[in-house]
């Protein structure tokens, strides 16, 4: 319950800065979902394991591998950092 509960905080964190309304393409977080995307993941797509949160965005954030996503470090960490700036 407690990883559910925070994939789904992450998640929101994350989308929250993901859409174009936040920061448009340039936006390191649209950077993330971009790449997971353009690897073939989408939203719903969680029990094909081809889910754009769940299986991409979400372990990409955590710093682990997804195949077929390249994301620089430093937009992961900048994403991070623009989460931790919308916290204050």
């Amino acid at each position: 319950m407690k990883s559910l509960v925070m994939a789904l905080v992450l998640m929101g964190s994350v989308s929250a800065f993901a859409n174009d309304g936040h920061g448009g393409k340039d936006h390191p977080c649209a950077k993330v979902k971009a790449a997971c995307e353009a690897a073939g993941f989408k939203q719903g797509a969680h029990k094909d394991k081809k889910g754009l949160w769940k299986d991409c965005v979400d372990p990409v954030m955590e710093g682990k591998s997804v195949a077929g996503v390249t994301v620089a470090t430093s937009d992961i960490e900048a994403c991070k950092m623009k989460k931790e700036e919308k916290k204050k």
